[in-house]
């Protein structure tokens, strides 16, 4: 587990274990679920080429706070068949999904917020606070104002790749961190 991942969790109350289970489905090995899958679906699931977010982009918002996805990220996006993603609020930065990720995750927290009171807080935070943003013709999406104004977002943006998702950090609170 890396380090901000262990931070969230602590954020919330929850140890490493607990944060990190219920982000990753663990009811299942994942070579049991290849099995049961078509061929075709098999090739899709153990490639990574064209389905992970990966890489760091700096660009800039304008001044009606729409922010150009790169390329590299459009793709992934649209292999899932939809041209948005969901976009939420977490340490001090922004967290974007494909709708197909949020999804999952969404009904992953909602399985486990019902038991504990430390999910049912990060519930509503990280799920309350969610917005679903489309891409436009150029391959831009609209930041909604509150969640501009959470990640002080102003000129210049950077957008990091982490693998399922990506983030949207305000250049000055980027070089911010460690």
């Amino acid at each position: 587990m890396d380090r901000r991942t262990f931070l969230k969790g602590m954020l919330f109350g929850l140890t490493p274990l607990h944060f990190s289970s219920f982000l990753t489905n663990t009811d299942q090995p994942k070579e049991d679920k290849l099995q049961a899958l078509p061929n075709h679906e098999k090739a899709e699931l153990t490639s990574n080429e064209g389905t992970s977010f990966d890489g760091s982009f700096f660009c800039r918002i304008d001044s009606k706070r729409r922010v150009m996805i790169p390329v590299k990220f459009l793709e992934v996006i649209k292999v899932g068949g939809t041209n948005g993603v969901v976009v939420t609020r977490m340490d001090s930065g922004l967290s974007a999904y494909t709708f197909k990720e949020w999804d999952k995750i969404a009904a992953r927290i909602e399985g486990l917020a019902r038991k504990n009171p430390a999910l049912r807080r990060f519930r509503r935070i990280f799920v309350g606070g969610a917005h679903d943003c489309c891409c436009d013709k150029r391959g831009r999406i609209l930041i909604p104002p509150i969640l501009g104004q959470y990640a002080d977002l102003e000129k210049e943006v950077v957008l990091a790749g982490l693998h399922d998702h990506f983030e949207i950090w305000s250049r000055k609170n980027w070089n911010k961190e460690p």
